[in-house]
């Protein structure tokens, strides 16, 4: 077996784990536990960037790669947090980056749902879609938040 997992192999293993109209609902690292060196990182952070950009419209691919080499537990959160906003928002444009707040040093990967219309009931959303992968975030370094983004 590969040391290395294809993408084409990462794209067929997403498809059958997914249940939600092939939306990514799970991740699952190809990397064995006892390779997981930088480079293996940096490989499977690169996997998961080229399936995002099917749903996601990455603004800083860069300082979203250097986020998640930084936060490594994070690779396998991040599509549950995706596949979370599209269930809750399924005709939503979503976006990712990695919001830095200077003034208390913070970092935290944000996903953003654009709608064409808002209505009271996006925070009761919002909060359903979080409680889909809060707890994977649980003793975990790093950080992803679900928030709206209102287009100018």
């Amino acid at each position: 077996m590969s040391d290395t997992l294809t993408l084409s192999k990462t794209e067929m293993m997403l498809r059958q784990l997914s249940g939600y109209n092939g939306i990514i609902l799970s991740w699952s690292s190809s990397i064995p536990a006892d390779q997981s060196s930088r480079s293996s990182i940096t490989l499977e952070v690169e996997n998961l960037i080229a399936l995002l950009e099917k749903w996601v419209h990455l603004r800083n691919i860069a300082k979203i790669k250097e986020y998640l080499v930084e936060f490594p537990e994070l690779i396998e959160v991040v599509p549950k947090a995706v596949a979370a906003a599209q269930k809750y928002f399924p005709n939503a444009r979503l976006f990712m980056d990695v919001y830095f707040d200077p003034e208390i040093d913070d970092k935290y990967i944000s996903v953003s749902v654009r709608l064409k219309e808002y209505n009271e009931s996006i925070i009761e959303k919002i909060e359903k879609a979080e409680s889909e992968f809060l707890n994977d975030l649980v003793d975990k370094k790093g950080w992803i938040q679900l928030d709206t983004e209102y287009e100018d």
